[in-house]
């Protein structure tokens, strides 16, 4: 989960937390790694992309029995208070890692490559729209939202 492939960030205007953080990291990744890297973009994880209310949120989570749950519970009660949407960008790579066929809806491949100098594009995710270069990475683009929900709440009491 990073990076971002419309160039909408949540740490700049442009880039990501993650891979703004340490974009040397990512540009290592992208750059030597020879095996599949499957992207979780931040604007997939936006509504309208997938729009999780914190509502199901509440009501899926609320009784479930596992302290981690429970202390869940309690954060978001005080994190997300004045949030409408549920935003767990990491769980939801995993639900996409756990089961791809069915959380990914629309995904296509990039040659990509992480901004290291740029003054407002640092730790931002390029990616090769004219495919002049081999892609080395796959963008999920969309998610399936009914999935993606039925992947958190069976990891969620398993």
């Amino acid at each position: 989960m990073g990076g971002n492939f419309k160039g909408v960030g949540n740490e700049t205007s442009c880039a990501e937390f993650n891979f703004y953080m340490d974009p040397e990291a990512a540009h290592i990744v992208f750059d030597l790694l020879n095996c599949s890297i499957i992207v979780l973009p931040w604007e997939c994880c936006l509504p309208p992309s997938i729009n999780i209310s914190m509502e199901w949120r509440k009501r899926t989570f609320a009784d479930i029995d596992c302290k981690n749950i429970q202390l869940l519970n309690e954060v978001d009660a005080i994190a997300y208070r004045n949030y409408d949407s549920f935003l767990p960008c990491d769980a939801f790579m995993t639900a996409v890692f756990v089961f791809p066929e069915k959380c990914i809806r629309t995904k296509s491949q990039y040659h990509a490559t992480i901004e290291l100098q740029g003054f407002h594009t640092r730790g931002q995710m390029v990616l090769d729209h004219k495919r002049r270069n081999k892609h080395n990475v796959t963008i999920i683009e969309t998610l399936n939202e009914d999935e993606v929900k039925k992947a958190l709440h069976f990891t969620a009491i398993s």
